[in-house]
């Protein structure tokens, strides 16, 4: 067969080629004869049953209780006594009625706005700073900081004449932390007044003084007449009044402003439709009354004023700010908002802010800490001055009646000594190590997809929740799918057909086409294609709905084609014979509705109303539905199923229908209220003709990342908006249901079934191998609201669960109760619709979608494709989690070793408030001399490689919590521990040397310790590490030197006489190998006799990887077999249970 199909997208073809043969086809006649089956029409609804039908869905508000009345008010009005001028007045008669309440501004057209009550001009600022007010404002985010407010107290006692430490020690590190923490916030902020900058100081052209003249893009007020040029973004939120096209049409994308990438179309709005508007205005008073800004970017609640005359302003009339104009020389608009008024900025906001199990565990960690330090510093002054009045000098007593020192004074001494318990650091080291794993995320090459890019992590602060995760909740469409659909089958009262099949005999039998026409022609007018003839002659599609963009391929494969579409026409060629058809009102998809209708009309012919949507809204609303076997057929096999309908409307219905349309459309509140309930009204007594299935081929490699996700422990929830049978099809061929799983399935309606069904499958489930919990909407809507106990035991015992017609709503819901329960949610999803349950979740990653980016841009992580999801878990989250653990608990460990050392000089010296160490010392230990050890671990450390931890999903798991309750009783004891060995080493060894040199060589023993047993806890050291490691050990004595000869002569003897001298060498070493060397017979003995799994694959790997292993773990690409255990392991990764 020789045709040439339309192009989706970016396919063309030659507008003037013809379909299949000459024969030529009428559609005059859109109902269906008798479907071959036989049944007769029985199952007819009324009107009235068909509005009860439609509020039982639950998509209408209350207002919809009012639809039978308005039906009835519809049917009993005066046939055939208006036309389509009359209606309109009747609509303007309505617009002249509206509530004035509703008017929050009225701006003049050209004119003089001085009393609009929003912005006027059109800059714009994001930024959180201005130059005289970043000092102030940053200082006072600082010090809404907990510790930051502990630490100026710190800072503010230090100033005491009594105070144990010179205040420019505890003065320099708090200036420090907070330069860094300043030019963080300061960076940021930068970028962002860049990039104000670069749109407010954008041209624009605005007709002022009876001409167009360049002004910045911030100079422009509401009431404005602008001209946008092609590719051009729209300043502000424009009126669309004009267009260099012939047609009066503009294209535009919404990439800016939502990711969508689809081309879309506006008509110029009617009042100014083929018109002079420039010319029109200069004549005639406009003006534009407009409610109050809002964010929804889907609604525009205005009018349009001229004298008495009113029209609707809608969002089908205005160019919000941010869109970018395609195939149009010059666009005329009106700015009705402006600045921080536009849509767009009203949606800018702070994502929701989300708290990991880590922040969790810090927090929990630092309060320990916190109680630690102030019951030293109580006991410590208690005991301290008991010993201090009388105890330690009673002749002075008997001398000086008045001499002591009051507890208060003692007290703020050890809170001063004791205040390094606390890490200054700690906060901002971590604040490091978050930006460090943001960039390395971002530019990972394996998050690398060519058409999609580089994967991101938009929000830092969770990284280390991809470690943790117990529960994933995904999208199926889009996200586990290509999202490319293409028609496989389709049915009709002709028959069943495989669609490529079809092609091929309407080549021998033309009547084969004209028998399907009914189908074909919804195929091609039901839609919301954009239609663009290229310079070449021709057309390009752009679809907002890949299944759209299906079914116009297939309708022009099959000789019927869409030609031209614009807002009030569109042209379709029926084998070679175009058709015009008038759009009178296009009644648009959405969730609640699940379904979509446009009502055309040819000529002198009837009106004719297709529609298409979900089989079960359209069960209920066709005068007969033969095709639910079919339905089923298809969906069994996984296909997306549509059902199509129509029929005629005659003109005593659909005039006074009309008349309600256009009062809707003119209503500026509850405008999509009333019109979801006017479509209602007319979408009624239609005939099915036919119902398509499509396919949407699963993403590479799917089956596998589910099945690792499976073997890692993971529960996974997919959530789809797919019926039962489509959802069941999807989990087989995806892995979510395994072939040896047992299903589980729930789906009746009634809330008392629902609770003994999910009973019995509790006592049941454990006898099931594999079990997986298949619930549709309406079943676990009940569920989580009567028994959300039972279902989640149920579900926590089941592998997979798959929850069917789920709404955005919903989705998101069902999130909110999983995260609730106590489990580690992930929400992962690509389309607009899935934004909700993406920042429920306690870690939201968005997958670029083709249909827009709405949810990569909403995300805390934007990745690529589904497949990259393992890498992000097992790679990224395993390292990130163990490497924030490691940061947080190894900085507290090393200031025990330090403070602690203070406190058995404090026991030593009768419990006085003495320092024991230098006070540069002090500053330095933290800031200079251990500041490289967390970061390094916080950086590279990594106890297993990415390929053995990609092939053993077991290893997820962690060995053992870092930061959990005993692990941090270890440290508490190794650095209590480590800090006796460090101080009495010199401290009985070095009796005859001066406090300043006792208390140096114990400063050294106690860093050097420090140093070398981050150095055994670093697992994945090389080249790099050990020159870093080298660099902090050598630097530290120069430092200490230096400073000393140069700044602080007291403390020279410990150069000029200790060091070079034996037994403080002797000290140090013995003390220095106390320390470390119980720490490492603990953890030799732990994994010598007592191995986790990880450790377990630690000493594989290595082995493996000096030759010396029995056999190599992960195979070569290309030795993989296909009768390996698993897609992503070999059967030599895996370890037997002996091994074990």
């Amino acid at each position: 067969m020789s045709s040439s199909t339309d192009g989706i997208k970016n396919s063309t073809s030659d507008e003037s080629s013809s379909s299949v043969s000459s024969q030529s086809f009428s559609s005059s006649s859109p109902a269906p004869p008798k479907h071959k089956h036989g049944h007769s029409h029985n199952n007819h609804h009324s009107p009235k049953n068909a509005a009860q039908n439609e509020r039982k869905s639950g998509g209408i508000d209350k207002k919809a209780e009012d639809a039978d009345a308005k039906k009835d008010e519809i049917k009993n009005s005066k046939k055939g006594g208006k036309d389509k001028k009359s209606s309109s007045s009747d609509s303007k008669d309505d617009v002249n009625k509206f509530d004035k309440k509703s008017v929050w501004a009225k701006i003049s057209i050209n004119g003089e706005n001085t009393k609009y009550p929003g912005q006027k001009g059109n800059e714009v600022r994001t930024t959180r700073y201005r130059w005289y007010t970043f000092i102030p404002l940053t200082l006072f985010e600082q010090y809404r900081v907990l510790s930051n407010i502990y630490y100026i107290f710190v800072l503010i006692v230090s100033f005491l004449p009594t105070a144990p430490i010179n205040y420019l020690f505890q003065l320099v590190p708090m200036i420090v932390v907070l330069i860094v923490s300043m030019a963080k916030a300061g960076i940021e902020d930068l970028l962002k007044y860049f990039e104000d900058k670069k749109r407010n100081f954008a041209p624009a052209l605005v007709y002022r003084n009876g001409q167009f003249v360049q002004v910045k893009a911030a100079d422009i007020c509401v009431g404005d007449i602008v001209k946008i040029t092609d590719d051009m973004m729209v300043p502000a939120d424009l009126l669309f009044i004009g267009s260099s096209q012939e047609s009066g049409l503009c294209y535009y994308s919404e990439t800016n402003l939502n990711g969508e990438t689809a081309v879309k179309t506006m008509q110029t709005h009617p009042a100014f439709e083929g018109k002079n508007a420039v010319d029109l205005i200069s004549r005639n008073h406009y003006s534009i009354e407009a409610g109050e800004p809002d964010r929804d970017l889907t609604r525009f609640d205005a009018r349009l004023r001229c004298g008495s005359q009113y029209w609707p302003i809608t969002i089908n009339n205005v160019l919000l700010s941010g869109v970018c104009t395609h195939y149009t020389d010059n666009i005329l608009g009106v700015a009705i908002r402006t600045g921080h008024d536009t849509k767009i900025m009203q949606n800018v906001k702070m994502p929701p802010a989300k708290m990991t199990q880590f922040d969790r565990n810090l927090n929990r960690m630092l309060i320990v800490v916190f109680i630690f330090k102030m019951i030293f510093c109580f006991v410590s002054t208690f005991v301290g001055v008991s010993m201090d009045n009388g105890e330690r000098f009673p002749l002075m007593k008997e001398l000086y009646p008045g001499y002591g020192t009051s507890f208060l004074e003692f007290f703020t001494q050890y809170f001063v000594l004791y205040s390094y318990l606390f890490p200054i650091s700690l906060l901002v080291t971590i604040e490091i190590v978050r930006l460090f794993h943001k960039i390395v995320i971002s530019h990972d090459p394996e998050l690398y997809d060519p058409e999609f890019g580089y994967g991101r992590a938009h929000n830092s602060n969770i990284i280390c929740q991809l470690g943790l995760v117990t529960h994933i909740l995904t999208d199926k469409t889009g996200t586990l799918t290509e999202n490319q659909m293409e028609l496989l089958k389709f049915a009709t009262y002709a028959g069943t057909f495989n669609a490529r099949e079809f092609l091929d005999s309407i080549e021998a039998d033309p009547s084969l086409a004209t028998a399907n026409l009914p189908i074909l022609m919804a195929m091609a007018i039901c839609n919301n294609i954009i239609v663009h003839k290229k310079s070449d002659g021709k057309l390009e599609y752009n679809a907002d709905s890949p299944d759209e963009a299906a079914f116009v391929a297939f309708a022009a494969k099959c000789g019927v084609r869409l030609i031209s579409r614009g807002i009030t026409s569109l042209t379709v060629d029926v084998r070679g014979k175009p058709q015009t058809f008038d759009i009178l009102a296009q009644l648009p998809f959405n969730s609640d509705r699940k379904r979509m209708s446009i009502i055309v009309k040819s000529g002198d012919q009837p009106a004719i109303i297709y529609t298409k949507g979900a089989d079960n809204v359209m069960a209920e609303r066709t005068t007969t539905f033969e095709y639910q076997d079919t339905v089923n057929d298809f969906a069994a096999t996984g296909l997306r199923t549509l059902v199509f309908a129509s029929r005629e409307i005659k003109d005593e219905e659909l005039t006074p229908w009309m008349k309600s349309y256009h009062e809707a459309e003119a209503a500026l509140e509850n405008r999509d209220e009333r019109l979801f309930e006017i479509a209602g009204l007319i979408e009624n007594g239609l005939y099915s003709i036919g119902v398509s299935g499509v396919e949407d081929r699963l993403q590479a490699e799917v089956p596998e990342t589910i099945r690792w996700i499976r073997d890692a422990g993971i529960k996974l929830w997919v959530l789809t908006g797919d019926k039962l049978e489509t959802a069941i099809a999807i989990g087989k061929t995806s892995g979510v249901i395994d072939p040896k799983s047992e299903m589980m399935i729930v789906s009746t309606t009634e809330p008392n079934a629902v609770g003994h069904k999910l009973e019995a499958l509790l006592g049941s489930v454990s006898s099931f191998e594999s079990p997986v919990l298949i619930i549709t909407a309406d079943a676990v809507e009940h569920a989580i609201h009567l028994y959300q106990d039972k279902f989640m035991k149920l579900a926590d015992q089941c592998d997979s669960v798959i929850l069917s017609r789920v709404s955005p709503f919903m989705k998101a819901h069902v999130t909110q109760v999983v995260k609730e329960a106590g489990r580690s949610t992930l929400g992962i999803g690509d389309g607009a619709n899935d934004v909700g349950m993406i920042q429920v979740a306690d870690m939201g990653i968005g997958v670029y979608g083709r249909e827009g980016s709405q949810a990569a841009m909403s995300s805390d992580f934007a990745i690529p494709r589904f497949r990259h999801l393992r890498r992000c878990l097992m790679v990224h989250g395993h390292w990130t989690y163990r490497r924030f653990a490691f940061v947080a608990i190894s900085m507290v460990y090393k200031n025990i070793v330090f403070i602690f050392a203070q406190l058995w000089f404090a026991f030593d010296n009768l419990w006085s408030p003495t320092a024991f160490y230098n006070g540069f010392l002090m500053s330095c230990f933290n800031l200079v001399f251990t500041a490289l050890c967390p970061l390094i671990m916080g950086f590279w450390e990594q106890d297993l490689p990415q390929d053995v931890l990609l092939a053993n999903p077991i290893l997820y798991q962690p060995e053992f919590d870092p930061m959990s309750t005993w692990n941090l009783i270890y440290y508490l004891w190794l650095g209590v521990y480590q800090s006796v060995t460090c101080y009495y080493g010199p401290r009985l060894t070095m009796q005859d040397y001066s406090l300043n040199e006792i208390g140096t060589w114990v400063y050294l023993a106690m860093l050097y310790t420090v140093i070398i047993q981050f150095i055994m806890w670093m697992e994945n050291q090389n080249t790099g590490t050990y020159i870093v490691w080298g660099i902090n050990i050598i630097l530290a004595p120069i430092i200490i030197v230096a400073y000393f000869y140069l700044f602080d002569p007291a403390f020279t003897s410990v150069v000029t006489v200790t060091m070079g001298q034996a037994n403080p060498w002797m000290t140090f070493l013995i003390s220095l190998f106390a320390s470390v060397f119980v720490p490492f017979l603990i953890s030799y003995t732990r994994e010598r006799f007592f191995p986790t799994i990880h450790r377990i694959y630690r000493e594989r790997h290595y082995l493996n990887k000096r030759g010396k292993g029995p056999r190599h773990w992960v195979k070569p690409k290309e030795e993989s077999s296909e009768d390996e255990e698993s897609p992503y392991t070999t059967q030599s990764s895996r370890l037997s249970s002996s091994e074990l």
